[in-house]
């Protein structure tokens, strides 16, 4: 009888912590989530822009865009010195 109570308070327990932890863990992820996709799309439309307007020579294929969306400002920034470098 004492283990069922012991295991329904543990239990109690668990629950309790994690709706206290949890929303506070969501609270700071979703900020930051927030910002690395406000960075991956303003890197793709500068991407579009400095292909389309300023006519560089990045081409646009699975590779670039991928690399733009996964690493936001800093991709696109590497992917235009590879395009300085004549690398790409």
């Amino acid at each position: 009888m004492y283990e069922l109570v012991a295991l329904v308070g543990i239990i109690v327990l668990a629950i309790l912590a994690a709706l206290i932890i949890i929303p506070k863990i969501i609270g700071k992820i979703i900020p930051k989530l927030f910002l690395i996709v406000i960075n991956s799309i303003v890197g793709l439309v500068l991407l579009l822009i400095i292909v389309f307007v300023f006519n560089a020579s990045i081409p646009l294929n699975a590779y670039t865009i991928l690399v733009v969306l996964i690493f936001g400002l800093p991709g696109l920034a590497v992917l235009l010195i590879l395009n300085y470098g004549g690398v790409i």
